[in-house]
């Protein structure tokens, strides 16, 4: 469970006043309260498999539960202090890394894996079928090649023959954080060992056949 305290400890404040809120009574938005208990506690306790991304459901009812604390700490003249604290977690939480995303860097790796794929010819072999998109490159064509993230949720994934005749009719492969995880090493060894390295940074290699 660290990725589920690693982004409420990220999001404090909207999930400690948008909890608070929760449990105060309020007939108008009751609802709101109600959705926020059970959905977090049905995401934490039923399933296998678990992404932060699913938490973004509640960021419309915690913002609204929220409103309800605050309202709450208004008529027991502590509104301006919660209003405080609120914009100090904010600060705390979010100002270092929004700054760095819009001011200080300046070409996200992103865009800079797009400028290098489209310099080569197709197809491309990756697990994020958005760089092909991007960088209007044809992607390797498989049976999975539409979402090969599905292989994490259900437990499974290609054999080292699939993923071998896969790459031999492949000209450019993608290796970002998600891929790295779930592909064999046996076939990152092949990967390494068939095409040659053009590009890397701190998430992402590119390859391109020898």
């Amino acid at each position: 469970m660290d990725w589920l305290k690693e982004t409420i400890f990220t999001n404090w404040p909207i999930f400690l006043f948008g909890f608070l809120g929760s449990f105060i009574v309020n007939k108008d938005v009751k609802f709101f309260g109600f959705f926020n208990i059970i959905g977090l506690l049905t995401i934490v306790l039923i399933g296998s498999n678990f992404y932060v991304h699913y938490l973004t459901i509640f960021a419309v009812s915690l913002a609204i539960s929220s409103g309800v604390i605050v309202a709450y700490l208004a008529r027991i003249n502590l509104k301006y202090t919660a209003i405080i604290l609120i914009l100090l977690g904010i600060y705390q939480t979010s100002f270092n890394n929004l700054k760095y995303q819009l001011i200080d860097k300046e070409t996200p790796e992103f865009f800079t894996a797009i400028s290098i794929i489209e310099k080569f010819p197709g197809p491309l072999f990756t697990f994020e079928p958005i760089y092909g998109l991007y960088s209007g490159t044809d992607l390797t064509f498989h049976y999975n090649v539409a979402d090969m993230r599905y292989f994490r949720v259900m437990g499974t994934n290609l054999t080292d023959e699939q993923y071998i005749n896969i790459l031999r009719i492949t000209n450019i492969v993608l290796v970002e954080p998600f891929a790295k995880s779930i592909t064999p090493l046996t076939i990152q060894d092949y990967i390494k060992g068939n095409f040659n390295l053009i590009y890397q940074d701190a998430s992402q290699e590119i390859y391109t056949r020898n």
